[in-house]
């Protein structure tokens, strides 16, 4: 059911159906809980992914990179990048993914300067990473910054797509 509220885009309602189960004491399996984070980045319900957080390190032995990756994602989407940043620090292993959640985080937050340390760390970059910070400086009219990027984008060998041409 909740696969199919965040497919129709009705997060609300997979975010109240988390807390029904909740409720009657019904374990989240990992999918789950992928789902519920998605759903809670969001509305941006910081409550919501503190409890998931909070389940995940109490009640799993360890935690998958994609479950890590969207706790990250989740706690970047609702602006609590400290938060994001802590968590992130303490993963194991990080991919593009986890990266780029928090390059997308600073971006949101208007920190172009610590979106711009973080991607300049990333080992690896993909043409999201890329648009997400041409993206960022674009929005806060910083044009030369936003064409070199786009330059070194391409001299990196990455092929722009239709989102980092619109940007």
């Amino acid at each position: 059911m909740m696969s199919g509220y965040n497919r129709m885009k009705q997060y609300e309602e997979s975010v109240e159906l988390f807390t029904e189960m909740e409720r009657n004491f019904v374990f989240p399996t990992s999918v789950t809980l992928l789902l519920v984070l998605s759903a809670c980045s969001k509305v941006r319900d910081k409550d919501l992914c503190r409890r998931v957080h909070v389940y995940v390190s109490e009640c799993m032995t360890e935690a998958s990179l994609k479950l890590e990756n969207a706790l990250v994602n989740a706690y970047a989407a609702c602006g609590e990048m400290d938060v994001a940043v802590r968590f992130f620090r303490s993963m194991k292993t990080r991919d593009v993914i986890s990266w780029t959640s928090i390059v997308k985080g600073f971006v949101e937050i208007g920190n172009l300067e610590l979106a711009r340390t973080y991607f300049d760390e990333m080992p690896v970059r993909d043409r999201i990473s890329w648009t997400i910070m041409i993206d960022g400086y674009l929005r806060a009219d910083c044009f030369n910054e936003s064409l070199e990027l786009f330059r070194q984008m391409q001299n990196a060998g990455m092929v722009p797509d239709e989102f980092t041409v619109v940007s």
